[in-house]
């Protein structure tokens, strides 16, 4: 785009348009009037054409030296055979080339998901058209606001492509791939289906400087700000410009606080594929780094590699030289044990990267908790949503929910229930073409919703409608253990490598795991080597009791019981790395049992040979019990304890 203007000079906005929309056309001109007197952009449309002039040639020539051209969507631009054939598609080439930049303003309801478009950022961002406002100059508001930053962001990268190295092809090629991976995870699979195609709500925001550690509070009164009510519509992007790129998110569970964060990430994202200077915006889940609890820097570097396969080393030097731009969501899903040290973490992070761009989301009671406060610009608290946005909400989904509209509009507790997004999505997804019979409509609050989220449960089986082999009580109950190992383990997303033999509930289970599929042959060849121990450990002290029994000298009595000795020393040995108790306890008992165990069996055998059946015993019954009791056990004292005590008898 840096061929068709610099940044002294006024950015070139196009207007492509239906004649049927001339008055909106018109009224949108007189928000950008502003701009104009500043000279940051200069406007162009059909009607500026001289009479006689080829008007298409004058079309496609200013077309071509546009650096924003935008598409006034309606119902009559999608129906104009030139705004959508000629117009639209010669726009979106060019900004397929980085020759200019499209943004699609919606002006009027109409059918646009599958639009060559639908792709690109849009204005509003609420995905409310512009009539659809109550207030059509607060819509024309926040067009212009995008406008006016997609122009700085422009102009900004145009000065620093002069001052910047141009990449390298392969350094090019990394940052895309990293982007694409963002993009898809969380804006295509999260975002943009997590209310199923329904309008985005615009949510309240409101200021909340007291969120924040001010370090300049005991020196300077003057520099605490008030808080305030942000002006309706405002858009996160806008919220995050302001904040110099240093924000703090907060809300109550169910707000939309991952949703909020998610449509700043598309707007980064957007920035950062049109501009190769502007840092890579990643969203990492705060949960996991309870896990080690390690500095963050090296935390993002792990996670980068693990949730984005990047390179280890090329992550690690993408976080030291601030490449990133971390979206860190969930500070209230660490455990809280380790949440004042996460914060901790978090502050040590932005002091010694001061100057880099970060955004942390959390519940505002979770994080109001905490005595120390991150040292972020600027915080802001999610609004409840009014019963206005609920009903607006309602309306643009169509005649499957109006028995829920009908519904809420004289039953109050269920209202309150659906103030967060969370629950009003709930609501959407499980009475979507029911009828007012079907609403939970008697009950307190708290009972209200256990009937809503058991009748959800039985829409999403309903709704996936294939046959499997498991009931639904099954697949319910597998869910409820999956989310609370996911809960103890510190961790908001299921990835099937995460899970580790410790899931498992039982002790016996997770035994079974080890001898089958953990480590089989470093279990058998332990509990083998315990067993052979135990056995040839046991064949002395089988020897010593049959000698007594037939009777010897003392000198070689003497010698023989110097074995004993050695036994309760070793004995003794594996006590002190297992425990005293275990340790001093097994031998005196392994040995005296033994000894009288050996005793019967001498007189009982006294026809064979002695000393061959004090062998056999030992190493025979040594090596079976030794290996069994490291299977049970698989400790170092089951071989060397339990084996002598069966073994010497």
């Amino acid at each position: 785009m840096s061929e068709q203007y610099d940044s002294t000079s006024s950015v070139i906005l196009f207007f492509s348009y239906a004649h049927e929309d001339e008055p909106l056309r018109n009224e949108l001109a007189k928000h950008l009037s502003l701009l104009q007197r500043r000279g940051i952009i200069t406007t162009w449309y059909d009607r500026q054409i001289v009479s006689g002039t080829d008007w298409a040639h004058a079309i496609a020539s200013h077309l071509k030296e546009a650096a924003v051209i935008l598409l006034l969507i309606s119902p009559d631009f999608m129906a104009s055979d030139y705004c959508y054939s000629n117009e639209m598609q010669f726009a979106l080439d060019r900004h397929k080339q980085g020759l200019t930049h499209v943004i699609p303003i919606l002006l009027r309801p109409v059918d646009w998901q599958d639009a060559p478009f639908s792709h690109l950022q849009y204005l509003p961002s609420n995905n409310r058209p512009v009539t659809l406002w109550e207030n059509r100059d607060s819509a024309f508001l926040e067009v212009v606001t995008g406008i006016r930053a997609a122009v700085v962001q422009m102009c900004s990268s145009v000065a620093l492509q002069h001052t910047s190295r141009p990449s390298s092809p392969t350094s090019h090629q990394t940052r895309q791939r990293l982007l694409k991976r963002v993009r898809t995870r969380w804006i295509q699979d999260v975002l943009e289906q997590s209310l199923h195609h329904v309008a985005f709500i615009t949510l309240g925001l409101h200021e909340e400087p007291d969120a924040l550690e001010n370090p300049w509070s005991l020196m300077v009164q003057e520099t605490e700000r008030p808080a305030r009510t942000l002006p309706s519509g405002t858009h996160i992007a806008q919220v995050y410009d302001e904040a110099d790129d240093a924000l703090l998110i907060l809300g109550e569970p169910g707000s939309g606080k991952t949703t909020l964060l998610l449509q700043l990430a598309r707007e980064l994202l957007d920035r950062a594929e049109q501009d190769e200077t502007h840092r890579m915006p990643v969203v990492f889940n705060l949960s996991s780094w309870a896990v080690k609890q390690q500095p963050l820097t090296d935390w993002l570097a792990e996670e980068l590699n693990l949730r984005y396969q990047v390179p280890s080393q090329l992550a690690e030097s993408w976080i030291s030289t601030d490449c990133i731009l971390p979206l860190l969501d969930g500070l209230d899903e660490v455990a809280p044990t380790h949440r004042a040290g996460c914060l901790k973490e978090i502050n040590t992070y932005i002091g010694k990267h001061s100057l880099a761009p970060l955004v942390v989301c959390s519940r505002r009671e979770e994080y109001f908790s905490q005595t120390a406060r991150i040292s972020l610009y600027n915080a802001v608290t999610i609004q409840p949503l009014t019963s206005q946005q609920i009903d607006e909400y309602l309306i643009s989904a169509g005649e499957q929910l109006v028995a829920l509209r009908t519904v809420l509009h004289h039953d109050t507790v269920l209202l309150k229930l659906a103030t967060t997004p969370l629950m009003l999505s709930i609501l959407t997804l499980t009475y979507h073409g029911k009828t007012v019979e079907e609403l939970p409509t008697v009950g307190s609050p708290d009972v209200r919703r256990q009937q809503i989220f058991a009748a959800y449960v039985q829409r999403m089986f309903e709704h996936r409608g294939a046959v499997v082999p498991y009931t639904r009580q099954q697949t319910v109950d597998w869910l409820g253990w999956l989310a609370s190992q996911m809960a103890a383990h510190s961790q908001t997303e299921f990835y099937l490598e995460s899970m580790q033999p410790d899931w498992l509930w039982k002790k016996n289970l997770r035994r079974c795991y080890e001898w089958t599929v953990g480590n089989p042959i470093d279990n058998f060849l332990r509990g083998l080597l315990d067993a052979m121990y135990s056995g040839l450990l046991a064949v002395p002290m089988v020897i010593l009791v049959i000698t007594l029994s037939v009777g010897m000298r003392k000198e070689a009595l003497g010698a023989l019981l110097g074995i004993f000795p050695g036994g309760i020393l070793i004995s003794l040995t594996s006590g002190i790395k297992y425990g005293w108790r275990k340790g001093l306890y097994t031998a005196i008992v392994g040995i005296s049992t033994g000894a009288l165990v050996g005793v019967l069996i001498s007189n009982v055998l006294s026809g064979m040979d002695r000393s061959m059946m004090g062998l056999i015993i030992g190493l025979v019954t040594g090596e079976i019990i030794g290996l069994l009791a490291s299977i049970i056990g698989r400790k170092g004292y089951s071989g060397i304890f339990i084996a002598p005590v069966i073994g010497w008898s």
